[in-house]
């Protein structure tokens, strides 16, 4: 370059804007790059309001224009310091996208070389390097080994990256590695202790369960564990990238294991083992999810105040328009065919249609209906076929995120179900804390959304479909857990149906019109969406500051636990529980304030345990105690079944619920037995009992527990059994150590019986009984069923499930026997 040119740049550098729209007004970029949207605008004036802080979180829209937004901050800060800057991506496909975009902007950047190498002009503050979560987020990352000082980081889609660092800080043991085994022996006798069945059935190889290592055992045994550990720090596959993270702080670990793996995760990422991260001076966070932000504080270690007040946008208007809808939810009654004939009409008349499943099982039942898949290596080529042509019809396996699906590359978009967990640990609180795992349902169910309608002059389609989607979405309360916007969104399409009774005749029909509204951009359909979006003020859950601040405390807790600052993790500990909380909410703090106490006291540790246990019975008992829990005394039961009744959203979310009990309650050797059971335990919060599933919940004890104040049922489900089967001496034996369970675990003054669910109630002549032992066979359970469907005819005539009155309920389960005593006289059938 001649030498007066390079000057000339260097000169040039010194005059640019540090204001980032000035900066980006400044810029060399095409015509259609001109101006800046109204919300980035927004986003950029508030940020250089705040740009001193040290940790800032901006909420957008997908579609929204985020990478631009960070890629301006950082260009900014780097102007302003003359200091290295780096933006980090969750995958190679973003960071790829964001280079791109760069150079639609002329924004200098700059990457890793393949030799692992930093470019001088990342490290002279000249250019924004451009890196994924991983190179930085691991053991043996290159931003430590080099020693760089960084000026800021924006990490964008932040709750995708979170995931890739909870990822990087735990070790996952494949079940085929000796190192699994070698720590399921030293834990072997505290897992019996917890729960043998369990214990067998995982080490026998049975799928779908899975056990937590106590976290006073996993203390006692830390150096044991270190001694098994450091053998393998070296092993590619388990702690080469991960044992410098994890050394430190294993007191605050816990490990969990079923059939196919051991995983030891933290009770929090310690990113202070990250000095690269730790260090820099500001932290800028991207991310389209505005509800489950507490692993952006926890995680990522953004501060209280950052998080409960990030930027966020005022003006809505860019976000385009989406229609949700959810045809099974309007009509119970609609087919695979039915759902198949709906995307049929779309393919016909040339529009795009994208499916989203969790599993390649999924996938390939699409694939034989005609869909291509997008595999791993083809996804560009697929998503240019997307936007270059019409009339497709294509399934993408498990990419809820990660992919621009805008404007006309799909005119529809299918959301088939959503997938399984990508921990055991987040198994494990799906199983004792609703709202952890609905969190991460949520999230990934409006990612998957964000695929489509990017800007704001794009709308489409989306169709929510599957069992498990549905399930998720009927209960009200699941709705608080998206974005304020994508729940408008959602209860506009959701109830958009609710004045309008549909029928086989007409509902594949009335589907597909109101699509085609959407999709022809109709002016009345327009209109409608304006005036319903902008109807109420958006507004976030009351009890955000609340949460936050209780995550903020359990962070610092923690913290301090993993410097042996006892004390101070105690009393953060305190600060996070929340009086306003419920029960299992506390039962879980207080089961985090036992774990850090326990270095400390183990007699204030098994306090705390004792706490929680009284709260919840999910809760694992104290390692001190083995007194008996008694009972609370729980709501009368038709007030009960009332309060369950009303949080469903709909009606016909009601009546999805119903049938799906009535589809899996059969006696069938060919069915699943958890869908049984699992069928069973809605029964029984339907009809108002306490309905537990302890077996699958607390790994001990029946496969399912019916209570009211007057009595209890002890249920063991036999559904596998044939019609010829008579009631065998194991059968009974099963039933009478889940009796015994239960007197040993629980003091309760009412009737206990053990009922025992086979469609033969006639027992072998080697088998005792006594009147405690009771059976529900074919004719009982068809009888179940008969009043189920009169309750389904009694709800389907009510115009909506706000007419439905506590008295109603009490008056239809007393006339069908499902109230009180009379159930145990009318569906229990004695052993002969």
């Amino acid at each position: 370059m001649n030498f007066f040119a390079q000057k000339n740049k260097s000169l040039e550098k010194r005059k640019l804007e540090i204001d980032p729209i000035k900066l980006y007004n400044s810029l060399s970029k095409d015509k259609e790059y001109i101006y800046l949207r109204g919300v980035q605008e927004e986003v950029l004036n508030e940020w250089n309001k705040r740009r001193n802080e040290d940790s800032l979180l901006i909420k957008m829209n997908t579609g929204a224009g985020k990478t631009l937004v960070g890629l301006l901050i950082l260009y900014s800060k780097m102007i302003e310091s003359k200091k290295p800057v780096v933006f980090l991506c969750p995958d190679n496909q973003l960071l790829n996208q964001v280079v791109t975009q760069s150079k639609n902007y002329s924004i200098p950047t700059c990457e890793i070389d393949e030799n692992n190498d930093f470019p001088e002009e990342f490290l002279n503050g000249e250019a924004v390097l451009v890196s994924t979560i991983s190179k930085m987020f691991n053991g043996k990352n290159i931003f430590d080994r080099d020693k760089i000082k960084l000026e800021a980081i924006v990490i964008d889609d932040a709750h995708r990256c979170v995931e890739k660092v909870k990822d990087s800080f735990t070790v996952k043991i494949s079940d085929d590695h000796e190192l699994y085994n070698k720590l399921l022996r030293l834990f072997q006798d505290d897992l019996k202790k917890q729960a043998f069945g369990c214990y067998e059935a995982i080490t026998t190889g049975s799928p779908g369960y899975y056990m937590k290592v106590p976290f006073w055992n996993w203390i006692d045994k830390k150096d044991q564990v270190t001694q098994l550990l450091v053998e393998y720090i070296d092993d590619f596959k388990t702690l080469l990238f991960k044992w410098k993270l994890i050394e430190n702080n294993l007191e605050q670990y816990e490990m969990y294991f079923n059939t196919n793996r051991i995983e030891i995760t933290p009770l929090v990422s310690y990113i202070q083992n990250i000095i690269a991260y730790d260090s820099v001076k500001h932290k800028y966070a991207l991310s389209a999810t505005f509800v489950n932000d507490s692993s952006i504080l926890k995680d990522f270690n953004f501060s209280y105040n950052s998080v409960l007040n990030p930027i966020t946008p005022i003006d809505r208007k860019d976000y385009g328009q989406r229609l949700i809808l959810a045809p099974k939810r309007y009509f119970n009654n609609l087919s695979k065919n039915d759902h198949i004939e709906i995307l049929n009409h779309h393919l016909k008349k040339n529009e795009n249609v994208v499916i989203l499943v969790p599993n390649m099982k999924a996938a390939n039942e699409w694939e034989s209906l005609g869909a291509r898949i997008a595999y791993k290596d083809d996804i560009d080529d697929t998503i240019e076929m997307l936007k270059t042509s019409k009339g497709n019809l294509v399934v993408f396996v498990n990419r809820y995120e990660g992919i621009d699906l805008s404007g006309d590359s799909c005119n529809v978009l299918v959301i088939y179900n959503h997938p399984k967990f990508k921990f055991i640990k987040d198994e494990h609180y799906e199983d004792i804390h609703h709202e952890t795992s609905a969190n991460i349902i949520a999230q990934t169910i409006e990612q998957g959304m964000g695929r489509t309608v990017r800007s704001g002059n794009d709308y489409s389609v989306v169709y929510l479909m599957g069992r498990h989607i549905l399930r998720f979405l009927r209960q009200r309360k699941n709705l608080d857990f998206f974005n304020s916007y994508t729940k408008k969104q959602l209860e506009l399409g959701l109830n958009l149906m609710e004045d309008h009774k549909l029928n086989d005749d007409n509902a594949v029909e009335k589907i597909t019109e109101i699509a085609d509204y959407c999709l022809s951009q109709d002016n009345e359909w327009k209109t409608f969406y304006q005036n319903f979006m902008d109807g109420d003020e958006l507004t976030d859950s009351t009890s955000r500051e609340k949460k936050l601040l209780t995550f903020d405390n359990e962070k610092k807790a923690i913290h301090h636990f993993i410097k042996e600052d006892y004390n101070d993790a105690l009393k953060f500990g305190h600060n996070a529980i929340n009086e306003n909380a419920s029960d299992i909410e506390k039962a879980c703090h207080y089961q985090m304030l036992a774990h850090i106490t326990y270095p400390l006291d183990k007699n204030k540790s098994n306090n705390y345990l004792l706490k929680s246990r009284t709260l919840s019975s999910k809760m694992p008992m104290p390692f001190l105690s083995n007194d008996k829990w008694k009972i609370k005394n729980s709501k009368e039961q038709c007030s009960k079944a009332f309060g369950f009744i009303q949080s469903f959203s709909s009606l016909n979310d009601l009546l999805l619920y119903i049938n799906e009990i009535k589809t899996y309650l059969i006696f069938d050797a060919n069915n699943d037995s958890d869908d049984f059971e699992e069928a069973l335990y809605k029964l029984g919060e339907l009809l108002g009992f306490e309905s537990t599933r302890p077996e699958k919940q607390n790994k001990e004890g029946s496969d399912v527990l019916w209570g009211t104040k007057e009595y209890y049922l002890v249920l063991e489900a036999k559904s596998e059994k044939l019609p010829v089967n008579k009631i065998s001496k194991s059968d009974i034996e099963q039933l009478y150590h889940s009796i015994a369970w239960f007197n040993e675990k629980y003091k309760f003054d009412g009737k206990l019986l053990g009922v025992t669910l086979q469609p033969n109630s006639r027992k072998n002549d080697d088998v005792v009984v006594n009147d405690q032992i009771k059976a529900i066979n074919s004719e009982k359970l068809d009888a179940v069923n008969n009043s189920l469907n009169e309750l389904n005819s009694y709800f389907s005539k009510q115009n909506n499930i706000s007419d439905i009155t506590e008295e109603n309920i009490r008056i239809e389960y007393n006339r069908l026997g499902l109230n009180g005593g009379h159930f145990l006289t009318k569906y229990l059938k004695d052993i002969r």
